[in-house]
């Protein structure tokens, strides 16, 4: 069986966080959102770079308010 990581670094504090999933998806990368966000000190923002894929789609960070 495969896993897909994915890593998340702060550079202002080094604060790290890791995603392995079994499969990708919208719902899958919404997850992973959800993570990145709630992991988003408040009155701080994330900046989230992502490839041309699919599930990719521009609606997906609209339910996170700290994401761009």
């Amino acid at each position: 069986m495969w896993g897909l990581p994915d890593g998340y670094v702060c550079p202002a504090t080094g604060d790290t966080e890791a995603f392995i999933s079994p499969n990708v998806s919208k719902d899958i990368m919404r997850q992973q959102l959800f993570q990145i966000s709630h992991k988003t000190k408040p009155e701080r923002h994330a900046l989230v770079v992502v490839n041309g894929a699919g599930w990719l789609t521009n609606d997906i960070a609209d339910d996170f308010k700290n994401l761009r």
